[in-house]
């Protein structure tokens, strides 16, 4: 029998036809109303199962005591439990048939040696059951798309961007921002501490996806750099970096925050010049970046003319243009005297 390809695999996570959400809860406040409220606001077609053997119903719709309880299983866990509770839950998922999970709950590698213990037994639950894991210790997914929003805060404009994110504050930035203007996404995935599903993973995936054209990622470290490689050796659409952990103290806090190892910057930086990846130096570039890709058609060459009413404001564009690498143009007599007063 044929092994499943791991990337294909996550359409269980982005475009699953049915959702349990593990830890729905009946207060507005807790996030496990708010993302079961955000799957049924964003307009997802197929059912959506809450789970929680406490409560009736949750948002009109009938819970569950266990995922077990439901047939024919989901193919995507959203769970939403203390961080104790989480390989036994996925257990029950992979026992019943359960393709993807998405972990949100924190308390794992990030949080010491006993979470790091917890993130090993969810990894050996994944591997032993052919289950897609993203997170734990994430903000979830949302593909507008399919439609699909187990995440926050609600977006449901559809768009050209794949955000994928080792922070869910900057993905959530991200997803504002393209909120605000109105462009969408194609789809959002917040990594966390990536047990499983990881960049490369992501990258791959979103690189076959039809409805995205660009892909931006916001990571710390790349968790293994020799498949990372082989899949951006393959790209065909542009990808947009912002790699934190660029000085030594950057370094060490990357690594306290979702254990990444993010190595020494010099290497990133070769290693993304070399395959034509776009680095973002911050934020807004990131978000600059990754817009202008998705909605502005490439020059045709690299030649630029600055018009300014300042001379200052002109030299200083005319010396960043020349350490990017463009042609500043010079007017011709002819012209620059039919546009003199």
């Amino acid at each position: 029998m044929t092994a499943p390809d791991p990337v294909n695999q996550l359409d269980a996570i982005l475009r699953p036809k049915s959702v349990a959400v593990i830890g729905a809860s009946t207060s507005p406040e807790k996030l496990g109303y708010q993302i079961l409220k955000n799957i049924i606001d964003s307009g997802f077609q197929g059912p959506v199962y809450p789970v929680n053997p406490k409560a009736d119903t949750i948002l009109d719709l009938p819970c569950y005591a266990g995922v077990k309880a439901i047939d024919p299983p989901p193919d995507l866990a959203v769970i939403i439990i203390p961080a104790r509770f989480v390989p036994q839950a996925l257990e029950e998922c992979g026992e019943h048939g359960v393709k993807g999970a998405v972990i949100i709950s924190g308390g794992f590698s990030e949080a010491g040696p006993e979470g790091e213990a917890l993130q090993q037994q969810v990894v050996e639950v994944a591997q032993r059951y052919g289950v897609r894991v993203v997170g734990p210790n994430c903000q979830g997914v949302n593909n507008p798309h399919h439609p699909l929003c187990a995440s926050w805060p609600l977006l449901t404009y559809r768009g050209k961007i794949a955000v994928i994110s080792q922070s869910g504050t900057v993905g959530a930035a991200m997803m504002d921002w393209l909120t605000e203007e109105k462009l969408g996404c194609a789809s959002f995935v917040s990594m966390g501490n990536r047990a499983d599903v990881d960049e490369t993973d992501l990258i791959a995936y979103f690189n076959r996806d039809p409805d995205t054209g660009v892909i931006a990622a916001y990571i710390e470290g790349i968790k293994r750099p020799e498949a990372f490689l082989r899949v951006v050796e393959e790209l065909h659409k542009p990808l947009v970096v912002l790699k934190s952990g660029r000085t030594p103290k950057g370094k060490v806090a990357a690594e306290s925050h979702t254990k990444a190892l993010a190595g020494a910057d010099a290497i990133y930086d070769a290693l993304f010049a070399r395959h034509n990846i776009c680095r973002a130096y911050t934020i807004e570039e990131f978000y600059d970046f990754a817009k202008a890709f998705a909605y502005l058609k490439p020059p045709a060459g690299n030649r630029i003319l600055f018009i300014t009413t300042s001379g200052g404001a002109g030299i200083l564009a005319t010396d960043q243009a020349e350490l990017e690498g463009l042609d500043v143009a010079t007017l011709s007599p002819e012209l620059a005297e039919t546009l003199t007063p």
